[in-house]
């Protein structure tokens, strides 16, 4: 349950009194008084996101909402108590105390969009990359943009190594580029980890499109060792 993944972490659940999930008042929201909010992913988007979260009766009443202090993570991920568990108390520590700077990994995994690219990124041994110091800016695939993929792409992919490394070294650059610094390189090139590898950057209105068909739909989720954006396809690096 939540309250067991709560307590896993050293945090204390502010509401005590309700078994199971059930609706309480804005009054009983205020007297719990909570620092940190943990909400699952499915039950956020349907009240449209920490916006409406902090409209609903109490929530901004509160430090957490007067701070913001909204933890969000994939469902399946924290409660299906599998053998990622482990990993996925370790994730909720990170995102539930502010002094600790959560990996980029930690983001992805608590996200739920990312799962393949999770899957490829262990496969290609870069794990241990991603959480070290870094800093780094990842361009994010999400599930769908792998499933985009041509039929046969992605198992392909996973079945070599070498293939998969240059896919993933091809979405990482070796610095931590801001939004602000992607577009003010417009008409520009970024140079990724991957030695041949360099990203086209054109800006078109209020979007920000790379190598000409890849957008940019999500920027600046900052993590303890770069930041992440996420694109809406997956970027293929040309054959030397």
């Amino acid at each position: 349950s939540a309250d067991t993944m709560i307590g896993l972490v050293g945090a204390e659940n502010a509401i005590t009194e309700f078994e199971g999930y059930q609706p309480i008042t804005a009054e009983s929201v205020v007297t719990a008084s909570p620092d940190v909010i943990l909400m699952m992913t499915r039950g956020l988007d349907s009240l449209g996101g920490v916006e409406g979260l902090l409209e609903q009766p109490g929530i901004a009443q509160t430090p957490a909402g007067e701070n913001g202090r909204v933890v969000v993570m994939d469902d399946l991920y924290l409660l299906g108590f599998s053998d990622r568990t482990g990993t996925a108390v370790l994730d909720l520590t990170y995102l539930t105390y502010d002094e600790l700077e959560p990996p980029m990994l930690t983001l992805l995994r608590a996200d739920g969009r990312f799962n393949t690219l999770l899957d490829a990124i262990d496969a290609a041994g870069q794990t241990r990359l991603l959480m070290g110091d870094g800093p780094f800016t990842l361009f994010a695939p999400t599930d769908e943009a792998f499933e985009a993929l041509p039929p046969g792409m992605l198992d392909g992919l996973m079945s070599s190594t070498i293939s998969l490394q240059a896919v993933l070294s091809y979405h990482l650059v070796g610095d931590a580029v801001m939004s602000e610094d992607v577009v003010a390189l417009d008409g520009e090139t970024i140079q990724t980890i991957y030695p041949l590898g360099r990203l086209a950057v054109a800006v078109d209105e209020e979007s920000v499109i790379l190598n000409e068909s890849v957008t940019i739909t999500e920027t600046d989720m900052v993590a303890g060792n770069g930041v992440i954006h996420v694109v809406d396809a997956v970027l293929v690096p040309e054959r030397p």
